[in-house]
């Protein structure tokens, strides 16, 4: 099975008020449109790059331990590794008994240097792994050249001009601001 979002982030990774001034919005009438474009953009950008932006909780239930596991990136938190013993006992590691292998674009969970993942019912949901990702609570936090690709879209959404030049410039620029994020398997 792959991780399943549980709870959405609570903050954008840029604010709503800090979007409005950068496309010369005065007053607060547009918010609301504003933010469900940020939600939109947003939501597409973490799926194109395979990362989670802002801070959002991520469970994924297993029929018994993996090898390692790829987590949703990047991992703020390990919030609880449970499993049901080959006796029906529920379990749960401590922090001691795996660790984080942090990349570049992708995070796994393995055993603890020198540890074997106990012994665990073979059944789905025998084994439950709960994470917290994002690069964290504050918009603050997101890398800069995705806050500037949000906002570049968000333009994109607001500026009624089309034309092919500034479909090959102004576009190819944006979207190079993701090669840094994107995943390549």
């Amino acid at each position: 099975m792959t991780f399943v979002r549980t709870a959405a982030p609570t903050v954008l990774p840029v604010d709503v008020r800090a979007a409005a001034d950068n496309m010369g919005v005065d007053g607060t009438e547009l918010d609301a449109r504003i933010e469900g474009w940020l939600r939109g953009i947003t939501a597409t950008l973490e799926r194109r790059i395979g990362q989670c932006l802002m801070r959002q909780r991520w469970e994924g239930a297993f029929a018994g331990f993996l090898p390692e596991f790829r987590l949703p990136h990047p991992v703020l938190e390990v919030e609880k590794v449970e499993y049901v013993d080959t006796g029906g006992t529920l379990c749960q590691l401590t922090a001691t008994d795996y660790r984080l292998v942090r990349g570049e674009y992708d995070t796994y969970l393995r055993p603890a240097i020198g540890r074997q993942w106990p012994a665990s019912l073979l059944a789905d949901g025998a084994v439950n792994i709960v994470v917290s990702c994002g690069y964290g609570d504050d918009p603050s936090k997101t890398p800069d050249d995705l806050r500037l690709y949000l906002l570049a879209k968000l333009g994109e959404q607001f500026d009624p001009a089309t034309g092919s030049e500034r479909e090959n410039v102004h576009t190819s620029f944006v979207e190079s601001l993701l090669d840094p994020y994107r995943r390549f398997n």
